[in-house]
């Protein structure tokens, strides 16, 4: 297994030094914690399965080359992404992702999270895994972006489309959303819409104390 050294301060995304340490959650069903701790992987899907149609909408779009053809992008389906929060409890987050209230909160670490990917890069990982803060944009100001991102650039880096993953419309602000990212350079294995990694459960993920839909605040 590779070491997390390759990462450097580019795989962080909107993440400095600060942020790094604090602590960040996800709820997730009793199932899967479950089969977090039997199979010992952390699953990441695939942008086109998250809820908001307005998910990775920048790189499903056309862009037009300075030959002034329009062109996709080949390896668009070739991210997957995992979502966590800064934020620690709220109710509209137990009622989305617990509505039968069958479910934990489990907690880590953005360094930690990061760190876990990137150990299954091995020296790969400046190229294939980052860890972000997601940005919550008006409408006006992600057009702009979206229009903008890549201008001018005649190869973007796996950082350039890993950033564009990281915008949202501000209806989601409260979500304080952070995502581990990864770019898979495999077009066989890209097929699957989710992507398993190994991963040692005791030293990265761990059930909260908090486990009801009537937690803590």
């Amino acid at each position: 297994m590779g070491s997390a050294t390759a990462m450097d301060d580019r795989n962080y995304l909107n993440a400095p030094v600060s942020l790094r340490d604090q602590p960040i959650y996800r709820i997730v069903s009793v199932e899967r914690l479950f089969e977090l701790f039997e199979k010992r992987q952390n699953v990441l899907v695939k942008p086109k399965k998250w809820q908001d149609p307005f998910e990775n909408f920048i790189m499903r779009s056309q862009f037009r080359l300075r030959t002034g053809e329009l062109a996709t992008l080949a390896f668009r389906d070739h991210f997957y992404g995992q979502c966590w929060t800064l934020h620690r409890a709220s109710d509209a987050m137990w009622r989305i992702y617990s509505p039968r209230a069958d479910a934990v909160r489990i907690r880590t670490t953005i360094c930690k999270l990061a760190e876990s990917l990137a150990q299954t890069c091995g020296e790969w990982a400046h190229t294939e895994a980052f860890v972000g803060r997601v940005r919550y944009l008006p409408s006006k100001v992600l057009k702009i972006y979206a229009i903008n991102v890549f201008d001018g650039v005649d190869a973007p880096s796996s950082r350039m489309f890993a950033e564009t993953l990281l915008v949202k419309r501000p209806a989601f602000a409260h979500e304080r959303e952070v995502r581990l990212l990864f770019h898979l350079h495999d077009d066989i294995r890209a097929r699957d819409d989710l992507y398993a990694y190994p991963i040692d459960p005791d030293g990265c993920d761990r059930p909260d104390n908090d486990r009801s839909k009537n937690g803590g605040t």
